[in-house]
């Protein structure tokens, strides 16, 4: 299993952004003593990331910063190279405070030997710049200052020149709102913000799409940081979306926020899972809901008949499975099958309040990546084989001779994904590395027996595909073979899809894969590259989830 580390510290690098010959850094200016008083005496733009020990920050003769007694601050700015969770991490010895966006995330201001501290998870978006602040002290003995982040799908790093910048960014913008964004289930719609630098005055905007115009501002110029939207004019279940502008003291200077979200309570049940019409649903699914106010049970019927579900028939009625947990698991199903279903809520007064018909239809489920763990016989790269390929249980597999690595390295850690995930608790990691001979990358299913895609009018291979913005550009492409080995290749239109932060949602027709028989299906390839590459490529990290066939949903549901 040692030939999987190798590759493992490149797919490491691999998450650092491109570019960083561009380097900016943060601006660092050193103080005398520990209370930042007085001007710095030395001022320089860096990455931080020092382990000084016994010596000083400064490499002069004579240093104009000591060895002890001394502070810095660093300050800028941090553009999210993609979207999603972010941890931040420093390592010091001795004390230390750091500031993202006007809020401390970091405290630690005191005497410590080398400590490390981690931040919550803190969403960031792509392309958006932050400003930053990073303050430490030295008091005695040995100097430690390092900065880290984790960013999506990734790990621990020393965060990349060339997303920094020495100028710093004042947090104009209303901030932390409260529902929080996103959030369901708000009874009460007292709209609560954090003020932007500067805000004096604040525009309150309220509507039922996220593309607010002026007859959506509910009050404007308001001094108070908090805005009641009162219930009586708002739609039980409703996701109604909001913005703060805020305006300087000059009456004219605006900063416009940025749109949240929230989904008042229902009466009835709401939000189901899987969503009403979805057509990519397991044959073992959990069905999920959000309780509607004031229930205290559930009454579930469901049936693959609208009629039977809607009439409350005696073989949809499954009763009230559970009085807590609003969740109803159906058992196995069919493939390719439609189902209904109905909530009914319970009162404690025994009122009935009857749910919404909900419908979904399921899929032949090719790979959803939650049963695989990191035990030997049952690890994702000894089901998709590739380039490496594995020992154990023997006798092994030498793999396909390509350049890409299914999962993380065994020896490390968990082999599956378990942040960047589409549905359930993990996603296969899938470096590929183009860069040697055969040029290209691919993980191969093979199926145990041949699979029949063409039953019950399937039409449609679903996969979710994530990939990161340092990735080398490369394109991505599903290849399938028959039981007579003959294969046909589907590139996604997209070149740049593997550069993609988000999930990418791919829907292939399957009359795209031409002069195969699609009734007899062997394997199954995801691949990075150009199987006829005549020359070298790059190298990168996607991350794939819920692959499945499908076929449409009823007209209508």
């Amino acid at each position: 299993m040692w030939r999987r580390v190798s590759l493992v510290i490149l797919g490491g690098l691999l998450l650092v952004p491109l570019g960083a010959a561009q380097a900016q850094g943060l601006k660092g200016e050193y103080f005398l003593g520990r209370n930042f008083t007085g001007a710095p005496v030395l001022t320089r733009t860096e990455i931080v990331n020092f382990n000084w020990g016994a010596a000083s920050p400064d490499s002069a003769t004579p240093p104009v910063v000591p060895v002890d007694n001394f502070c810095v601050r660093w300050t800028g700015s941090i553009t999210a190279p993609e979207s999603g969770s972010y941890i931040f991490s420093t390592n010091t010895d001795d004390g230390v405070r750091l500031m993202l966006a006007g809020e401390w995330i970091i405290e630690n201001w005191g005497d410590h030997s080398a400590t490390v501290n981690n931040t919550l998870p803190i969403e960031l978006e792509a392309g958006k710049t932050y400003g930053i602040r990073l303050e430490f002290y030295e008091n005695g003995g040995d100097a430690v200052m390092e900065l880290s982040w984790t960013p999506p799908g990734g790990t621990s790093q020393a965060i990349p020149a060339d997303v920094l910048n020495p100028t710093y960014v004042l947090p104009v913008q209303a901030r932390k709102p409260d529902p929080a964004n996103g959030a369901v289930g708000v009874m009460l719609p007292a709209l609560q913000w954090m003020p932007g630098e500067g805000g004096f005055m604040h525009s309150v905007y309220v509507g039922t799409n996220p593309s607010l115009t002026d007859a959506d501002l509910m009050s404007a110029r308001q001094i108070a940081t908090m805005y009641f939207h009162f219930p009586a004019t708002m739609t039980p279940g409703m996701t109604y979306y909001w913005r703060v502008d805020e305006i300087e003291k000059d009456g004219v200077t605006t900063h416009v926020g940025d749109v949240w979200s929230f989904t008042m309570q229902a009466l009835t049940a709401y939000l189901p899972t899987p969503a009403d019409g979805s057509n990519e649903v397991s044959p073992s699914p959990v069905l999920t809901w959000l309780t509607g106010a004031d229930a205290v049970g559930h009454h579930v019927y469901f049936g693959s008949s609208r009629d039977a579900v809607a009439q409350g028939a005696a073989e949809t009625d499954k009763g009230e499975p559970n009085f807590i947990d609003p969740n109803f698991a159906p058992g196995a199903l069919d493939t390719l099958t439609t189902y209904y279903w109905r909530v009914d809520e319970l009162l404690a007064d025994g009122t009935v309040r009857t749910g919404d018909i909900w419908s979904f239809t399921t899929c032949i489920l090719v790979d959803d990546f939650e049963s695989y763990t990191d035990d030997v016989g049952n690890r994702v790269f000894q089901v998709w084989i590739d380039g490496w390929g594995f020992t154990e249980p023997a006798p092994g597999n030498p793999g396909n001779g390509t350049g890409a690595m299914v999962g993380y390295d065994p020896l490390s850690g968990s082999i599956m994904e378990k942040t960047a995930v589409h549905g359930g608790l993990q996603s296969m990691p899938l470096d590929y590395n183009n860069v040697n001979q055969p040029w290209y990358s691919e993980a191969q299913r093979e199926f145990a027996s041949a699979e029949n895609w063409t039953v019950s009018d399937a039409n449609t291979l679903v996969l979710y595909v994530r990939g990161m913005t340092a990735n080398a550009t490369a394109p991505l492409y599903i290849a399938i073979e028959d039981a007579s080995r003959r294969a046909a290749v589907v590139v996604h239109p997209d070149p740049a899809a593997v550069k993609s932060s988000r999930w990418i949602h791919w829907k292939i027709p399957l009359s795209e894969f031409t002069g195969i028989n699609l009734a007899a299906v062997k394997k199954l390839c995801i691949g990075i590259g150009d199987r006829k590459a005549t020359a070298a490529g790059g190298a990168g990290r996607l991350f794939i989830d819920d692959v499945c066939v499908t076929r449409p949903a009823p007209a209508g549901q």
